[in-house]
């Protein structure tokens, strides 16, 4: 039997988890309201939203580039990339939950911006250890 109390405790949880991962799932949906209004939004924007969330999902936009002649590039995970995002943002977003799930929402806000960028710098930095090139697609 579920009691009151561990129902108020997966609430908390949830509302954590729900405004951590809120500035990864804004930056999932730039890329479908560019595609909306394109041609009402300046320059900037648009490549703001184009580009924006490239950086945040990046797998399918790291190719591993070899100086042996006539080898083929390939991404990483190829067409399951978009699965290592999502498992690694889900780890991350449940592990600030957890960590911030008392706090109040501006600061769990401002600590899943901070997961968000630290995330993605030391994502960067590792990938691009490991041999890999990031090349970003444009409209």
């Amino acid at each position: 039997m579920v009691t009151e109390a561990q129902i108020s405790r997966a609430l908390v949880y949830a509302r954590a988890l729900l405004i951590t991962a809120s500035p990864v799932l804004a930056l999932s949906a730039c890329q479908l309201i560019e595609t909306l209004l394109r041609g009402l939004l300046p320059g900037i924007v648009t490549s703001l939203l184009v580009f924006l969330p490239q950086y945040v999902f990046p797998y399918s936009h790291y190719y591993y580039v070899t100086d042996e002649p006539y080898t083929m590039t390939h991404t990483i995970g190829g067409p399951r990339a978009y699965y290592f995002s999502l498992l690694q943002w889900s780890i991350t977003f449940a592990i600030v939950a957890a960590l911030t799930k008392r706090q109040t929402p501006l600061r769990i806000l401002a600590f899943g911006v901070a997961a968000t960028v630290i995330v993605t710098i030391v994502m960067h930095v590792v990938i691009s250890a490991m041999g890999y090139r990031f090349e970003l697609d444009s409209f």
